[in-house]
């Protein structure tokens, strides 16, 4: 992987764990878990989308701006909790 690569890879795992905190203020603990998962994540739209390519950085500002949606905080839930997984939210 080239270090750009990682860059954006790395900005995308932060900015979806801190949308998948939405309010709540994580414990240690628990921020480990979000940004385990938001690296789940990321990893999935990378193989999902064959690199950082333009569908990647779109399915990206979607998950974002869905995940910090105030008026949808269910969905931020059921991701955090397992209900709804991984590949349903990134071919959703």
């Amino acid at each position: 992987r080239s270090s750009m690569a990682d860059g954006v890879r790395g900005k995308v795992s932060i900015g979806l764990a801190e949308a998948l905190a939405g309010d709540i203020v994580p414990s240690e603990e628990e921020g480990l878990a979000l940004a385990a998962l938001a690296d789940t994540i990321e990893r999935a739209m990378f193989a999902t989308f064959g690199g950082t390519t333009k569908d990647y950085k779109s399915k990206y500002r979607t998950l974002l701006f869905n995940l910090k949606d105030e008026k949808n905080p269910t969905l931020r839930t059921r991701v955090r909790e397992g209900e709804l997984s991984v590949e349903t939210l990134i071919t959703a």
